[in-house]
C-alpha cells in the first residue's frame, strides 16, 4: 500500500466523521483515524524522500569512486611500459617538428 492510498482512505474516513452516518463515539473514532492517517501520509512521504535522497547519494558516490579509479588507472604510469621516446626521422634531420614514435611501445600504450 503506498502512502498516497493512505491519504485517500484517511480523507474518506474524515468525511465519514464529519457526516451524519454514525453516532458521536464513532465520529470521534473516525476523526482520530482520519487525522492519524493524514499525519502518517506526511510522515511516510518524508521518509520515502529521505530514503530516495540517500540512495541517490550512494549511487553518486559509487560512480565517483569508479571514475576516480579509472582516472587514476589512466593517469599513473605503468612500470612495465616506459613512456614513448621520440626520435628524429632519418629523412628530415633539418625539420625538428617531424618525429616518430618507437613502434614497440605503442602496444603498451593502447591498454
Amino acid at each position: 500500500m503506498s502512502h498516497t492510498s493512505i491519504l485517500i482512505i484517511s480523507i474518506f474516513i474524515l468525511g465519514m466523521a464529519t457526516g451524519n452516518v454514525s453516532s458521536v463515539p464513532a465520529n470521534s473514532a473516525f476523526l482520530m483515524m482520519g487525522v492519524f492517517g493524514v499525519i502518517s501520509y506526511f510522515g511516510l512521504g518524508a521518509l520515502a524522500d529521505s530514503r530516495e535522497r540517500k540512495r541517490r547519494q550512494q549511487i553518486l558516490e559509487q560512480k565517483e569512486e569508479a571514475l576516480e579509479g579509472r582516472l587514476e588507472r589512466h593517469l599513473t604510469t605503468n612500470p612495465q611500459c616506459t613512456p614513448p621516446q621520440r626520435v628524429a626521422s632519418a629523412g628530415s634531420l633539418h625539420n625538428a617538428d617531424r618525429q616518430t614514435e618507437i613502434p614497440h611501445l605503442t602496444a603498451c600504450q593502447n591498454r
